[in-house]
């Protein structure tokens, strides 16, 4: 973690250098340097880097542009109202997922690795100003999980945003925590829609040699060198990134304006090859995410909505197939993909939280119905799920 020194290692310092525009006190390739005064705008950037690279292999040039970038936004992170989300990723294990969060650890500030936090946990955390390194964090995210694992992911999903917050009553007193601040996060697979659209997605690749061994005690040194430098860095240009107001490149519409808009303004006071190298990656990471995004999951409250919505007027008992084939023509919506395959209708009316009828329509033989005074005002986000029916 950044609580501990560069000075707590062995550090492999040079001399005094002024190619980057100022003097600094640097140190030789294995290492970025130790202080900044008057630094060049992009060489604390270019410094962490050829960090990065010297020993992370990322599946792709543009991840290690983002990783660096997002780095950099975490110690200005006081100059922006939005934090994407990083999400490291990869389908098979031992690729190095674990491992940027460590690097993520020595460089970025007030920075915990933790596994299998609690959504209280979570949120005392972020409002004491910590930065989130969430481990193995696909038990958050997967679909079979409990109703704990989801309090988590409601908490990540929330806190990108500033001013998002959880009120609790303790005693007689109600107390209010924050929820905003950088989350880091490794995993298999992928993430559900509404929490991938708030992450900037690093996949990586088991190691082909080609990088250095990582040896904590020799390189940490190297890492929290490099957050000095970028806290530096950050708070010479608090106000240029306080007032930063980047322009955003086609197609980084909506929440991917939102988070990418952050690291673009990192980007453009920095300077050099970082401004293009950012829109590049921005562009590129918005056709990946349209490209392989699953189809949102809908929610109860979706569900709900929907089915109101085709319900034929005010008729009392309609049945089940003829609700779930207008589900699946309604455009926009994401029914049809939802209710292919076996065991689609089964999750639908469990989101409803209704049991259907077997009843008469019109005298013709008896076929599952729903009823329309069936059908609640709310539904519960951890709905039942019934056996199949339609």
């Amino acid at each position: 973690s950044r609580d501990r020194k560069p000075e707590d290692y062995p550090a492999e310092v040079a001399g005094n250098d002024e190619s980057n525009g100022g003097t600094t006190m640097t140190v030789t390739t294995d290492a970025p340097p130790l202080t900044v005064t008057q630094l060049n705008p992009s060489a604390a950037l270019d410094a962490t880097e050829a960090h990065i690279r010297r020993f992370a292999q990322c599946a792709g040039e543009h991840d290690y542009t983002i990783l660096t970038l997002w780095a950099a936004h975490c110690h200005a992170i006081d100059a922006f109202d939005r934090t994407g989300r990083l999400h490291v990723t990869s389908e098979l294990p031992g690729s190095g997922k674990t491992f940027i969060l460590d690097l993520m650890a020595t460089m970025c500030p007030s920075a915990e690795e933790i596994i299998d936090p609690t959504a209280a946990a979570l949120f005392a955390m972020t409002d004491a100003g910590t930065m989130l390194l969430i481990d193995e964090a696909d038990t958050v995210w997967n679909p079979r999980g409990t109703g704990a694992a989801k309090r988590v992911g409601s908490v990540i999903n929330a806190g990108y945003k500033r001013g998002a917050s959880v009120k609790r009553k303790m005693g007689k007193e109600l107390v209010t925590y924050s929820l905003f601040c950088p989350v880091a996060m490794a995993g298999l697979g992928q993430l559900p829609s509404t929490l991938a659209s708030r992450c900037f997605t690093i996949h990586m690749e088991p190691g082909d040699g080609s990088r250095e061994a990582y040896i904590p005690r020799m390189h940490d040194a190297a890492g929290l060198a490099c957050g000095d430098q970028l806290a530096a860095w950050a708070a010479e240009h608090a106000d240029d990134l306080g007032s930063a107001w980047p322009d955003l490149p086609a197609g980084v519409i909506g929440r991917a304006s939102e988070i990418w808009s952050p690291l673009l303004a990192v980007a453009d006071v920095a300077g050099g090859s970082w401004p293009q190298r950012a829109r590049d990656a921005a562009v590129a990471a918005v056709h990946a995410a349209a490209e392989t995004q699953a189809p949102p999951q809908p929610s109860p409250g979706l569900a709900l909505e929907d089915v109101r919505a085709v319900w034929p007027g005010a008729t009392e008992r309609v049945s089940t197939r003829v609700i779930l084939d207008a589900l699946r023509a309604m455009p926009g919506r994401p029914w049809a993909a939802f209710l292919e395959g076996g065991g689609g209708s089964r999750r639908l009316i469990g989101m409803l939280g209704v049991t259907p009828e077997r009843l008469r329509i019109d005298g013709a033989a008896p076929v599952a119905c729903f009823l329309l005074s069936s059908l609640p005002e709310s539904v519960p986000d951890v709905p039942d799920v019934p056996d199949e029916v339609e």
